[in-house]
């Protein structure tokens, strides 16, 4: 299990654009749930990446995860280790479930990248 992740959730968790429906979900998850998300797919990610040394995909991490996840949460969460420097873009493309290219990411503590 990774250590407690020191991310900063103070910024707008919805654009201004979102339905009011959606603000009030943002507004009502706390940082430690956005913590507590992210440190689940840190950790899945990792998992993924030690075994197969390939990364993973939001979708990848999503069914690792047995669907326990969504696959839109998964990505916010991606976005948010990446923006912390825990996570890296490799640059690859595998498709997800619907067919789209999706970006694979890899744990920045592994040399190995894809």
């Amino acid at each position: 299990m990774t250590a407690q992740l020191a991310l900063d959730f103070t910024a707008p968790r919805a654009r201004t654009v979102d339905p009011d429906t959606s603000r009030a979900a943002a507004a009502s998850m706390t940082g430690e749930a956005l913590t507590r998300q992210a440190t689940t797919v840190l950790d899945a990610l990792t998992r993924i990446h030690d075994r197969t040394g390939r990364g993973a995909t939001a979708w990848e991490i999503t069914a690792a995860l047995e669907h326990t996840v969504q696959q839109n949460v998964v990505a916010r969460r991606l976005t948010d280790i990446r923006s912390a420097g825990l996570a890296v873009d490799t640059g690859e493309r595998r498709p997800g479930r619907s067919g789209r290219p999706l970006a694979v990411h890899v744990p920045t503590n592994c040399e190995a990248t894809s």
